[in-house]
């Protein structure tokens, strides 16, 4: 009996030792998994914090391995989509990360990151402020969204910040610098401070078209038509077909007396864009210096049949008309010249003031009855979807909506902002 019970004595040992054993490998197994479910979600994280958006969607699959299913990894790869320009994967993506419970902070900022994406930046600046201040950490396609948010609300010191932001949080992204020389455009710093711009984006990204473009523009403005002429080409390697590189390639050969080298990319801009309006001034002036008077004002009509607002191009048909003694059509082009140039000036004043007063919807408003009434229907349009986010009353950018549908042929829009125009729709 004595045997017998030490013999079951070391059995039951022996079975606490395997039950002890499982249940440390078992805790082990939990940590361990626990600890690769973490390192996986803070590389995906990592990953698109730093906008290596391909690599953050293969590190939020493998954390989906780990983890099927998981909301928070549905949304990273939805997120990565989104800046690789991936619908369908966006859309697959998020419809599970919603499915899991994503929480709502994250479905407000994945809705205000498509908004924005698709040019209808109102209503998400909320989303985005939120999403800062949650305090993630950098995040490059946030200050990008929010930076677009502020230009096209002409919010440039706003949008400044953000800038600043976005590049110190990705110093080898290029766009910051790119997006910077379009605040300097419009607040009109000047060819340096947009060489400046363009410069440090092309340190980044040497083969960047825009900013190669934007440079060589740049240095056109500074009158430095030997280095423009360079920057041109080297653009034109990137974009063999792009009106806009064979005309400032162009411009830059006439500034050089370089003729035959002006009239290769001249050409070529009125084959790739015959309505070029740019083209067919300097067509003109060509034509008017070897004294073809004839020819560059047929070029001219065709210009200002393009852009009847256009000053210079006006300007530059009433001096030719002076010179083959039309002198009732000159005194009818200055005539619109003198209205233009006011025009022109009012526009100024108005920029100028939302500058000082950003937030004035009556003067952006009037930014769009500026933009509709000189053939920038589109822009209009803008500026008066942007009033009426906040003031779905106000009566001057509901009546430029009914004039931009009316334009278009909508009228079932048309006559629904006529009625809110009106005062009985307020």
């Amino acid at each position: 009996m004595r045997g017998r019970s030490r013999a079951w004595s070391g059995l039951r040992q022996r079975w606490r030792v395997v039950i002890l054993t499982a249940a440390v490998l078992a805790v082990s197994g939990v940590l361990l998994w626990g600890w690769a479910v973490a390192r996986a979600a803070h590389s995906a994280r990592r990953a698109l914090a730093a906008a290596r958006y391909a690599d953050a969607q293969e590190r939020a699959r493998s954390w989906l391995h780990l983890r099927p299913g998981a909301a928070e990894a549905n949304y990273v790869i939805a997120r990565a989509a989104l800046a690789l320009g991936q619908p369908e994967r966006f859309q697959e993506s998020s419809r599970r990360a919603l499915a899991a419970g994503l929480a709502p902070p994250r479905r407000a900022l994945l809705r205000a990151l498509v908004d924005v994406g698709r040019g209808h930046p109102a209503g998400t600046e909320p989303a985005l402020l939120a999403a800062i201040a949650a305090g993630d950490g950098p995040d490059p396609q946030i200050d990008e969204a929010l930076a677009r948010v502020y230009l096209e609300t002409f919010r440039l010191r706003q949008a400044e910040a953000v800038l600043d932001r976005w590049a110190t949080e990705a110093p080898e992204d290029p766009r910051p610098y790119l997006w910077r020389a379009e605040v300097d455009r419009r607040v009109q710093r000047g060819p340096d401070a947009l060489e400046a711009d363009y410069r440090r984006a092309l340190a980044r990204a040497p083969r960047m078209p825009a900013a190669r473009l934007g440079l060589a523009d740049a240095l056109s403005g500074l009158r430095r038509f030997t280095e423009a002429s360079l920057e041109y080409t080297a653009y034109l390697d990137l974009r063999p077909d792009d009106p806009a590189g064979h005309l400032g390639a162009a411009q830059a050969a006439h500034a050089l007396g370089n003729d035959a080298e002006r009239k290769q990319h001249l050409e070529r801009v009125l084959v790739l864009d015959p309505g070029n309006v740019a083209a067919l001034k300097l067509k003109a002036e060509v034509a008017a210096r070897r004294g073809d008077i004839s020819s560059a004002l047929v070029d001219l009509d065709r210009a200002v049949n393009v852009a009847p607002f256009e000053v210079d191009i006006r300007y530059t048909r009433s001096l030719l008309y002076a010179r083959v003694g039309r002198r009732d059509d000159m005194a009818h082009e200055q005539a619109i010249v003198q209205r233009l140039r006011a025009e022109h000036g009012r526009l100024n004043e108005l920029r100028e003031s939302l500058l000082r007063a950003p937030g004035d919807d009556d003067l952006k408003a009037e930014l769009g009855r500026w933009m509709l009434d000189h053939g920038h229907d589109e822009e209009g349009r803008r500026w008066a979807a942007e009033v009426l986010r906040r003031r779905p009353g106000h009566p001057l950018a509901n009546q430029l909506l009914v004039t931009y549908h009316t334009r278009r042929g909508e009228a079932g829009l048309a006559n629904f902002y006529r009625s809110q125009a009106e005062p009985s729709g307020k």
